[in-house]
Protein backbone atom coordinates (compact mmCIF):
# COMPACT_ATOMS: atom_id res chain seq x y z
CA UNK A 1 0.00 0.00 0.00
CA UNK A 2 1.53 3.20 -1.53
CA UNK A 3 1.18 5.82 1.54
CA UNK A 4 0.29 8.74 -0.33
CA UNK A 5 -2.70 6.19 -0.88
CA UNK A 6 -3.50 5.16 2.21
CA UNK A 7 -4.01 9.36 3.06
CA UNK A 8 -6.16 9.55 0.35
CA UNK A 9 -8.26 6.04 1.20
CA UNK A 10 -9.07 8.10 4.68
CA UNK A 11 -10.05 11.32 2.94
CA UNK A 12 -12.79 9.36 1.23
CA UNK A 13 -13.75 7.37 3.42
CA UNK A 14 -14.22 10.70 5.77
CA UNK A 15 -16.41 12.03 2.73
CA UNK A 16 -18.58 8.89 2.78
CA UNK A 17 -18.81 8.91 6.42
CA UNK A 18 -20.02 12.72 5.98
CA UNK A 19 -22.74 11.93 3.02
CA UNK A 20 -23.72 8.78 4.99
CA UNK A 21 -24.79 11.13 7.84
CA UNK A 22 -26.53 13.25 5.53
CA UNK A 23 -28.57 10.47 4.29
CA UNK A 24 -26.72 10.47 1.26
CA UNK A 25 -26.50 6.42 1.07
CA UNK A 26 -25.42 6.51 -2.70
CA UNK A 27 -22.44 9.09 -2.53
CA UNK A 28 -21.18 7.06 0.76
CA UNK A 29 -21.01 3.77 -1.01
CA UNK A 30 -19.37 4.93 -3.98
CA UNK A 31 -16.84 7.28 -2.38
CA UNK A 32 -16.28 4.04 0.66
CA UNK A 33 -16.04 1.89 -2.57
CA UNK A 34 -13.07 4.41 -4.33
CA UNK A 35 -11.67 4.39 -0.63
CA UNK A 36 -11.04 0.28 -0.83
CA UNK A 37 -9.98 0.15 -4.45
CA UNK A 38 -7.51 3.50 -4.18
CA UNK A 39 -5.98 2.32 -0.91
CA UNK A 40 -5.02 -1.45 -2.62
CA UNK A 41 -3.26 0.61 -5.43
CA UNK A 42 0.51 -0.46 -5.34
CA UNK A 43 0.89 3.03 -7.30
CA UNK A 44 0.38 6.39 -5.94
CA UNK A 45 -2.62 7.93 -7.53
CA UNK A 46 -1.30 11.47 -9.10
CA UNK A 47 -5.13 11.88 -10.82
CA UNK A 48 -8.87 11.76 -10.51
CA UNK A 49 -8.47 10.42 -14.26
CA UNK A 50 -6.08 8.38 -13.37
CA UNK A 51 -7.77 6.42 -10.71
CA UNK A 52 -11.16 7.06 -12.55
CA UNK A 53 -9.83 3.95 -15.52
CA UNK A 54 -9.77 1.76 -12.35
CA UNK A 55 -13.58 0.31 -12.41
CA UNK A 56 -15.26 0.84 -9.28
CA UNK A 57 -14.38 4.55 -9.00
CA UNK A 58 -16.79 6.69 -11.06
CA UNK A 59 -16.73 10.44 -12.02
CA UNK A 60 -18.18 11.85 -9.07
CA UNK A 61 -15.52 10.04 -6.75
CA UNK A 62 -12.52 11.18 -9.83
CA UNK A 63 -13.36 14.70 -9.28
CA UNK A 64 -13.19 14.37 -5.25
CA UNK A 65 -9.84 12.85 -5.56
CA UNK A 66 -8.94 15.85 -8.15
CA UNK A 67 -9.80 18.22 -5.17
CA UNK A 68 -8.46 16.69 -2.49
CA UNK A 69 -4.69 16.19 -4.52
CA UNK A 70 -4.89 20.03 -5.16
CA UNK A 71 -5.47 20.79 -2.20
CA UNK A 72 -2.61 18.66 -0.90
CA UNK A 73 -0.28 20.31 -3.58
CA UNK A 74 -1.21 23.50 -2.37
CA UNK A 75 -0.62 22.99 1.20
CA UNK A 76 2.54 21.67 0.24
CA UNK A 77 3.89 24.88 -1.62
CA UNK A 78 2.11 26.92 1.42
CA UNK A 79 3.61 25.62 3.98
CA UNK A 80 7.42 25.88 2.00
CA UNK A 81 7.65 21.81 1.44
CA UNK A 82 7.16 22.76 -2.82
CA UNK A 83 8.31 26.02 -4.57
CA UNK A 84 7.39 26.59 -7.89
CA UNK A 85 10.81 25.46 -8.75
CA UNK A 86 9.24 22.16 -8.18
CA UNK A 87 6.97 22.81 -10.79
CA UNK A 88 9.16 22.83 -13.48
CA UNK A 89 10.60 19.35 -13.67
CA UNK A 90 9.32 17.57 -16.64
CA UNK A 91 9.70 19.50 -19.42
CA UNK A 92 7.80 22.19 -17.86
CA UNK A 93 7.82 26.17 -19.24
CA UNK A 94 8.38 28.61 -16.62
CA UNK A 95 4.96 30.43 -17.74
CA UNK A 96 3.09 26.89 -17.53
CA UNK A 97 4.60 26.37 -13.90
CA UNK A 98 3.58 29.43 -12.68
CA UNK A 99 -0.05 29.18 -13.73
CA UNK A 100 -0.15 26.12 -12.08
CA UNK A 101 1.28 26.92 -9.06
CA UNK A 102 -1.23 30.63 -8.65
CA UNK A 103 -3.82 27.77 -9.84
CA UNK A 104 -3.03 25.84 -6.80
CA UNK A 105 -3.04 28.52 -4.40
CA UNK A 106 -6.29 30.04 -5.63
CA UNK A 107 -8.00 26.80 -5.52
CA UNK A 108 -6.57 26.04 -1.87
CA UNK A 109 -8.56 29.85 -0.98
CA UNK A 110 -11.46 28.96 -2.67
CA UNK A 111 -11.99 25.37 -1.03
CA UNK A 112 -10.99 26.91 2.33
CA UNK A 113 -13.65 29.77 2.21
CA UNK A 114 -16.22 27.03 0.93
CA UNK A 115 -15.32 24.81 4.27
CA UNK A 116 -15.78 28.10 6.53
CA UNK A 117 -18.90 29.19 4.98
CA UNK A 118 -20.52 25.94 4.52
CA UNK A 119 -23.96 25.88 6.84
CA UNK A 120 -23.00 23.41 9.83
Amino acid sequence: VHAANAELAATLEEAGAAHAAAGEGAKARALRAAASIVRGLPEEVTSGKEAGRHPGIGKGSAERIDEYLASRRASEVASGQKTIDDFLGGGTDEASAASYYVNQLELSVRRAAATWLAPA
